[in-house]
């Protein structure tokens, strides 16, 4: 089990993220401006009323020019956001969830870190968090574009 707590919130044209250390050791999260961290969180969004019927978004891939491994460090009740914008980061999958954009949507920020040689190297959390699932009303302007 995790000691990492995660919680998001829709506020305004953002998706707020806050990551937070439960346990009584420092953990290591991947930062989202490299490679390793780009694709780290994913959203499963639904229907507020359906919640059972998930959408899974992820971060299109994107060209580095720059890339080092950076992270950030969390001692014990220690905690860091990661906000989402709408077009930051384009989202795979966001086609399937534009039927339902006009509806309150029940969403959910997975953190899943995979097991790399850098992962390994810098001692970064290896494993899976999840939040609660977050309720965002419409129009969600921090995931659709036109929406600003």
């Amino acid at each position: 089990m995790s000691d990492l707590i995660l919680s998001a919130s829709d506020r305004d044209a953002r998706l707020v993220v806050t990551v937070r250390n439960g346990g009584r050791e420092p953990v290591r999260i991947w930062r989202q401006d490299n490679s390793w961290g780009w694709s780290s969180f994913e959203l499963l969004v639904a229907h507020a009323a359906r919640p059972e019927v998930q959408h899974t978004l992820r971060p299109k891939p994107v060209i580095w020019t720059a890339n080092l491994p950076s992270y950030v460090e969390l001692g014990p009740a220690e905690s860091t956001e990661f906000e989402f914008r709408a077009g930051h980061p384009n989202w795979e999958g966001l086609d399937s969830v534009r039927p339902i954009r006009d509806q309150e949507l029940a969403v959910r920020v997975v953190l899943r870190i995979r097991e790399s040689p850098e992962a390994t190297d810098l001692a970064i959390f290896i494993g899976v968090a999840a939040s609660s699932l977050c309720v965002s009303h419409p129009p969600h302007r921090w995931l659709f574009a036109e929406n600003r």
